[in-house]
């Protein structure tokens, strides 16, 4: 009964956050904000898991939360402006407020000023009273809204994060659901506590900044243990090697090649694959896939190789490599170089990604040729990162000329292939038969390489972009996330500093009193 109930309850949550977009989770936090008990709790974690899937933004969740909770708290502003304690006198019950919440808000306010606004705002059940005693006394608006949108903001920035790394771990909803209920459980706790302690009212204060330091030690622990513990999955390239094989060889397939999605999160997702689909088919990514190689970015990477359902090859970039990211690749997809055969194709995959091909590597392009030569495959694919310089002459960013003078000889030796085609990425897409037939991937066009008869027939695709005001969303959600957002080691030191400051902030009229005294 109670996996059934938190499944119903896990669709029903779903389908109206589905339904409501954006509106309602900013309708939400609104009415959360005039003190209606409706949880953020439970309604931006769900909102963070959606984002995980893609069906919401991150940002979009976390300013439509601030927004919102932000124009609630300014409506019961004013409220209180014009009515006072008479409108949570006669109101107050029916939404589970009592006057002892006022009196405590009031003190707390009283004592530690405008600052109240921005911490209470990182507290529960307290959350939307602060802005009664604000109201009351007539505070300056202006700091006020200000503080609001930035308390307000951290909140919801936890919450989303919360709910889209559940997200990401591939977890069902009930357990969602199961976590987000824990935490509206222990706010009723506390709630109920206060209550029971109205001869004790600084037992209610303890238990307030009791929530504020677990929560935040919370966040601080899981932040840090998703930098640093280690991914499970391990050696990716060679069992979706291993998939191709069994599945397409001797059958005619197709695969896609991209670069440079690292600018787009949901990149691959837009690839017209039909899961449903007979054809068999498998992605070649030539780098660059992620802003750079710490082990966040590559949880979320993962993420979304999984939602493909279908093989997934890459070599690495430049941004793979960044932050610990040449460890960090090895440990997950395995060799930087490696080789396979489908069909008569030969397929060579060749790490350049720090801009040479070394002697060694030379020598282990030239074996494979060997070995495909004598095996009597048809066709050659290379695929690079980095192009040589013959290839691309719109940048510098290329290999250097006698690592591209010698790559280009290995590839016109290679007797026994009737076609022979070089991959790799430029700054647009193009295909060129000259000297060596070609082909360059950019961020907005990939290809779509057919495989018949052992010829290899090339088709350029591009992108889907969004013409709605979503675009600027998803891009400015990718640059926030990807570049500040998930690193993750510099917010448990920001949350430590929060918690530090805290404790001496609310310890320090006890010090001075002490000094004073002696």
């Amino acid at each position: 009964m109670i996996a059934v109930l938190f499944n119903y309850l896990s669709s029903l949550t779903l389908h109206i956050i589905q339904a409501s977009g954006y509106f309602g989770i900013f309708l939400s936090m609104a009415l959360e904000s005039f003190i209606i008990p409706i949880p953020s709790e439970v309604i931006l974690p769900f909102g963070g898991y959606l984002a995980s899937s893609g069906v919401l933004n991150v940002l979009g969740v976390v300013l439509a939360g601030t927004t919102g909770g932000t124009i609630g708290s300014i409506a019961l502003y004013y409220v209180s402006a014009i009515f006072g304690n008479t409108f949570i006198k006669k109101w107050g019950k029916y939404i589970f407020i009592s006057e002892e919440h006022i009196e405590m808000t009031s003190e707390w306010f009283k004592k530690y000023g405008s600052f109240a606004i921005f911490t209470t705002r990182l507290l529960p059940i307290v959350r939307g009273l602060i802005s009664i005693p604000a109201g009351i006394a007539k505070m300056n608006i202006w700091p006020f809204t200000i503080y609001t949108f930035l308390g307000t903001f951290i909140w919801s920035l936890i919450l989303t994060y919360f709910g889209f790394q559940l997200g990401l771990s591939n977890i069902g909803t009930h357990l969602v659901w199961l976590v987000t209920l824990s935490v509206a459980g222990i706010a009723v706790v506390i709630y109920i506590l206060s209550h029971l302690a109205k001869q004790h009212p600084k037992l209610f204060g303890i238990l307030i900044n009791t929530s504020l330091w677990l929560v935040l030690a919370f966040f601080i622990s899981y932040s840090l243990y998703e930098s640093f513990f280690p991914i499970t999955t391990t050696n990716l390239n060679y069992i979706n090697v291993e998939k191709i094989q069994n599945k397409m060889d001797g059958k005619e397939f197709s695969f896609y090649v991209v670069g440079n999605t690292f600018e787009n999160l949901h990149a691959l997702e837009n690839i017209p694959i039909s899961k449903n689909s007979s054809e068999n088919v498998f992605i070649m990514s030539l780098g660059n896939m992620v802003y750079s190689g710490d082990k966040t970015k590559y949880r979320i990477l993962l993420h979304e190789i999984k939602r493909l359902d279908v093989p997934f090859l890459t070599i690495p970039g430049p941004l793979e490599l960044k932050d610990g990211g040449y460890q960090n690749y090895y440990n997950i997809f395995g060799n930087y170089d490696y080789a396979f055969e489908v069909d008569g194709i030969r397929f060579i995959l060749l790490n350049d990604a720090n801009g040479k091909i070394t002697p060694q590597q030379f020598n282990w392009l030239s074996n494979k040729i060997s070995q495909s030569q004598t095996s009597n495959f048809s066709s050659l694919v290379v695929a690079l990162n980095v192009p040589p310089s013959w290839a691309r002459v719109d940048s510098n960013f290329t290999l250097d000329r006698n690592n591209s003078n010698r790559l280009k000889d290995t590839l016109e030796e290679a007797l026994g292939f009737h076609e022979k085609l070089l991959l790799s990425i430029g700054y647009t897409t193009t295909i060129s038969s000259s000297p060596i037939r070609y082909a360059l991937v950019s961020k907005e066009k990939y290809f779509h390489i057919r495989v018949a008869n052992h010829n290899l027939n090339i088709k350029i695709r591009k992108f889907r972009t969004q013409k709605t005001a979503n675009a600027w969303m998803e891009t400015s959600s990718v640059y926030l996330y990807s570049l500040w957002v998930l690193e993750w080691p510099l917010i448990g030191i920001i949350g430590i500093a929060i918690l530090i400051g805290w404790f001496f902030f609310k310890h320090y009229e006890i010090i001075v009193k002490i000094r004073r005294r002696k």
